[in-house]
């Protein structure tokens, strides 16, 4: 604050109390620095009377400027300075109080969350699409026989022996449509050959008679059909006789 220079003599009540010379002045503890004050810097020709009267507005305020900066007696001396309590100041004396600094909060810190890992690509797995099950049937077999019938009754009698080399088919297809298509099998010495594998159902087996011995003439059915089980075997049986030379 800028020191006031110049101050008029106050006529009071009481004694007037002058600035003493500084070679008789006794040295006076130094004032603490306190809070909500103004300091003021004394010039010569100054008291505290009169230091109370210009910056508070009245010279009975001079006591608590002593109680304020624990002064041991009235005496000042130039070049003292001296710190007015801030509410005594009038309003045109009072300086900007220092204002209690207020810590700079520090910036915040804040630790980057690490970046969470990339989740794994989903595997979704592909259902292996698997066409339903076929009823599943259980192939079968036949057994065709061809043998010389003597008695000429059409049906195999013990002692009756087979005819080997005659060529046999399994057809597959109609039977009334020549050329007739299938597995082609032909009879062993005993006159017979197996058809393995066969599916199940109504299956028809072929005779070639062109295959038989000269002498032998077919008398039964050259296409005998047959009801095949599942799993199972059928027979089927061609009857031939021997024609004698009359």
């Amino acid at each position: 604050m800028k020191n006031i220079t110049a101050l008029f003599s106050i006529v009071s009540v009481g004694f007037l109390l002058f600035v003493a010379e500084p070679t008789a002045t006794r040295a006076a503890a130094p004032a603490p620095v306190l809070a909500e004050s103004c300091p003021y810097t004394v010039v010569k020709g100054d008291t505290l009377i009169k230091i109370a009267a210009a910056l508070t507005g009245s010279s009975r305020n001079y006591p608590l400027i002593i109680a304020f900066n624990a002064l041991t007696s009235d005496r000042i001396a130039p070049g003292q300075v001296l710190h007015i309590p801030f509410d005594l100041l009038l309003p045109k004396h009072r300086c900007q109080p220092e204002a209690t600094p207020v810590p700079t909060p520090l910036p915040k810190i804040t630790v980057a969350d690490e970046p969470a890992p990339a989740p794994e690509p989903m595997v979704i797995p592909i259902p292996t699409l698997t066409p339903p099950p076929k009823d599943k049937k259980f192939l079968a077999e036949i057994e065709a026989f061809v043998f010389e019938d003597a008695n000429g009754n059409r049906r195999f009698d013990e002692g009756e022996p087979g005819v080997a080399g005659v060529k046999l088919i399994l057809v597959k297809g109609r039977v009334d449509q020549p050329p007739l298509i299938g597995t082609i099998g032909v009879t062993n010495e005993n006159g017979k050959y197996v058809f393995k594998n066969v599916e199940p159902g109504p299956r028809a087996v072929g005779l070639y008679e062109t295959t038989l011995p000269p002498e032998v003439v077919l008398i039964s059915e050259s296409t005998v059909v047959v009801t095949v089980p599942e799993g199972g075997k059928s027979y089927v049986t061609f009857a031939g006789k021997i024609e004698k030379d009359e």
